[in-house]
């Protein structure tokens, strides 16, 4: 009864793979693959056939090329070999392409190849590293994706007015914006936006519109943060205006109807750079913290962030689950494997952790523990812990994956876990025992290898 249990979760469950996460993808969109040890460039619809191909060596792409494609390349195709390599190389080789994509200037309110660069390496990266990336001139210039706000901006990258026409021009709208007038707004915003003149800037901090407001944070952002982070917050905290937005997350999924006020954009580009007792200062005198809505789409990112929302009264399910996050990192770092294997039964938190995988010993640990104590109390399958632990790859992760297809816990059973894992066609080049392995047992089960 316990192993049709187990069996039952994985079959029910989406595969959390590359698979998964790519069946969006144009079907002659250039993606990239490894195999025998090479990475090839390659059309999406012929992955599953690569040893088919009869032109297979011409699309070898050679390490030598790796840092030209990601400087150079077709935005699409760099975004596409850092999501690659992500998923193959290990911490301390991956590095030095990433920086290669941070260091890439594009759009500044849509920098495909360094956000995607910053969103691989948050698998990765420790708080602090992530830190000195978000406050380092060289590289947060070129992020767009700190935010989930940015399609209040267009996308040209001259300005289509001067500051003192955007200016007089954004005066006359208010938040109720009608349809027709919507692109030329977000224009008039950019145009604030990629002002340079940081006088003219500061003194919009303090402008009662919130575009022409909003637009002077963005301008700051990127010219002089650590100066206005604290008088740019103490002030927006204060506003309660709101502006509807639209994000798109992945494929065509779009969240419509968010709302954002100038404290939670604030918070987004300027919290990295005040010290604990300036974001004190702040939290504990603004209202927007103590409601469930002000926290709907709430980045928390630093530690000294977090540690002063954890001494301020907030009850909010979003909260509830920052908090869980938070405690579960410290948990790892004092290698306390109970408190993990606590945390990790809460679905949510699980669900936090499909979007910002964590594993090391002690969760992987804590997993097995939780897998070889549990009776029908598990509320979540070993396809996502399969998905979580393939995003980190390092070698925990690798014993996770390594003890669901040993067989020494009889309650799981090892055939449909062979059948998720032959569906992941990113496996990580310090992995290719583990995908002989898989390949084995498909043999053993007669399964079928495509």
């Amino acid at each position: 009864m316990k192993t049709k249990y187990l069996t039952l979760i994985v079959f029910s469950l989406i595969f959390y793979t590359s698979s998964f996460a790519s069946m969006w993808l144009d079907p002659n969109e250039v993606v990239f693959a490894d195999y025998q040890g090479k990475i090839f460039k390659v059309a999406h619809k012929d992955l599953k056939h690569l040893h088919e191909l009869k032109n297979l060596g011409q699309l070898h792409i050679p390490q030598t090329d790796w840092h030209e494609i990601i400087s150079n390349g077709e935005s699409k195709i760099a975004k596409n070999l850092i999501e690659k390599l992500a998923s193959y190389l290990p911490k301390d080789e991956l590095w030095p392409y990433i920086q290669t994509g941070l260091l890439r200037k594009e759009n500044k309110f849509n920098n495909l190849v360094s956000d995607s660069a910053y969103t691989q390496w948050e698998i990765f990266a420790t708080h602090r590293e992530l830190t000195k990336i978000r406050t380092n001139p060289q590289y947060y210039k070129n992020l767009s994706v700190l935010s989930n706000w940015n399609g209040l901006f267009s996308e040209p990258t001259s300005p289509v007015a001067t500051l003192k026409q955007a200016i007089e021009g954004l005066a006359n709208y208010s938040t109720n914006i009608n349809y027709h007038d919507k692109v030329k707004v977000r224009e008039l915003r950019t145009s604030i936006a990629l002002s340079t003149n940081i006088e003219q800037l500061k003194q919009l901090i303090y402008h009662e519109n919130i575009h022409i407001a909003l637009a002077s944070y963005y301008a700051l952002s990127k010219l002089i943060p650590d100066e206005v982070a604290f008088e740019v917050l103490s002030h927006a905290i204060h506003k309660t205006e709101k502006l509807e937005y639209d994000f798109i997350v992945g494929g065509d999924q779009v969240y419509v109807g968010n709302e954002l006020t100038l404290g939670q954009a604030a918070y987004d580009l300027f919290s990295d750079y005040l010290s604990s007792k300036q974001l004190r200062e702040i939290v504990y005198k603004d209202p927007l913290l103590t409601s469930n809505q002000g926290l709907r789409r709430f980045k928390l990112r630093s530690r000294q962030f977090y540690n002063v929302l954890m001494h301020r009264n907030i009850h909010s399910d979003k909260f509830n689950q920052i908090v869980d996050t938070w405690r579960l990192k410290r948990s790892i770092h004092r290698k306390e494997v109970h408190e993990i294997k606590k945390l990790i039964t809460k679905e949510a938190l699980v669900e936090r952790l499909l979007v910002q995988p964590m594993i090391t010993k002690n969760i992987s640990l804590a997993v097995i523990k939780l897998f070889d104590q549990s009776n029908n109390t598990i509320h979540y399958g070993i396809s996502e812990w399969n998905y979580i632990a393939f995003k980190t790859h390092n070698e925990y992760s690798k014993n996770l994956v390594k003890y669901f297809l040993s067989g020494q816990n009889k309650k799981i059973d090892t055939r449909p876990i062979v059948e998720n894992l032959l569906q992941q066609h990113n496996w990580p080049r310090d992995w290719q025992d583990l995908k002989q392995k898989v390949n084995h047992l498909a043999i053993e089960y007669d399964i079928s290898i495509k």
